[in-house]
């Protein structure tokens, strides 16, 4: 199992993804000397290319470390005139604690229920794009323990990674789906990504936790985990955006072409993808230096499409509901709150520009 190198450092008060929480500003510096980089080519035309750190919650998951290294090892980026810096996370509220604490200046793969808090009390952040469209949050419990179907999940403990996150959209709805049964809820403890989730399911401290493709797959194929929910758990996801691309407003105002050209070089990478799946694999085995099969790591195609994929349409609405829901907002955002939140104008640019 993968030990994800966490490099978050305390530029700025962690983030209290929490109503009427304030949020102090701070810089976002576009490189660091920690993290994995483009590589550079013996003629120097790397070293040109504008530096810019991307915050990916664990690079060994398929929607966010597999496109940034499939980008780097195709050349994308350095196409784009980019130099990128991974700086991993814990992804949720983590995600969004990095770009305001100046960790980088965009990140990937976060449910926008964070993002959308944290601009509201002041976090200057802006939405780019869709990461992942439709919920694929799945729920699994030990396969030899007494939690047989979700609905055994009543009144137990299910860990999700932060609020805020994907994941914490996910345990609401499933504990929406006890509530038609008239089943006690379940109680959601933030454990982190998938192998703190597995940690945390092994020795009962959770009767459930999350995997995310391709974590935890192997021990659900051979047997060892137990799969509670499937992505036909979430109907009403399904064309719901559920992470999303975001960047500081600030970044966004002083290096616009820099964004274009990061979004453009991300939907590269899905297209190659999508279309070279062995190279595509090694590439992201190799560059995020992951333990797994390349076969292994493949398993996300049987998940993800390249419509599930695009930078846009983004489908926000069910999202700020899921914020209020949980608490994140006191109420709902007005059309004039959503659109300060948004900036979208680099979509269609970078998707043509991509081919």
């Amino acid at each position: 199992m993968r030990n994800p190198r966490w490099v978050l450092g305390a530029g700025c008060a962690a983030l209290a993804i929490t109503a009427g929480a304030g949020i102090a500003g701070c810089s976002n510096p576009t490189s660091t000397s920690s993290a994995t980089t483009t590589p550079t080519s013996s003629t120097g035309s790397a070293a040109a290319a504008q530096p810019l750190n991307v915050i990916v919650p664990d690079p060994g998951n398929f929607t966010s470390g597999m496109p940034v290294y499939v980008a780097m090892a195709q050349g994308f980026f350095k196409q784009q005139h980019l130099n990128i810096t991974v700086v991993p996370t814990q992804g949720g509220a983590t995600n969004v604690q990095a770009v305001i604490a100046g960790k980088g200046a965009i990140g990937v793969d976060t449910g926008p229920v964070s993002v959308l808090a944290a601009d509201l009390h002041g976090a200057n952040l802006k939405i780019l794009g869709a990461d992942t469209t439709g919920m694929d949050i799945l729920f699994f419990a030990k396969a030899n323990g007494p939690i047989k179907t979700v609905y055994n999940l009543a009144g137990k403990k299910v860990g999700f990674s932060s609020p805020g996150s994907s994941s914490n959209v996910a345990f609401n709805q499933l504990n929406a789906m006890l509530k038609a049964k008239k089943l006690a809820p379940a109680t959601g403890v933030p454990l982190a990504g998938p192998p703190a989730q597995l940690t945390g399911v092994d020795p009962g401290q959770v009767s459930a936790g999350f995997p995310a493709a391709p974590n935890l797959f192997p021990q659900s194929d051979s047997g060892q985990l137990r799969l509670l929910t499937s992505l036909s758990s979430y109907p009403a996801y399904k064309d719901v955006t559920a992470r999303v691309i975001f960047a500081s407003g600030s970044y966004i105002s002083s290096h616009p072409t820099q964004v274009k050209e990061f979004l453009t070089a991300w939907t590269q990478a899905w297209a190659y993808a999508f279309g070279h799946h062995a190279q595509a694999m090694t590439d992201w085995k190799t560059g995020a230096n992951l333990p797994e099969t390349t076969s292994v790591l493949a398993t996300g195609f049987n998940y993800y499409t390249a419509a599930t994929q695009q930078l846009y349409p983004l489908s926000l609405s069910r999202d700020v509901s899921d914020a209020v829901s949980l608490g994140v907002l006191k109420a709902p955002l007005t059309a004039s709150q959503l659109s300060a939140n948004v900036d979208t104008q680099f979509d269609q640019a970078a998707m043509s520009a991509a081919g």
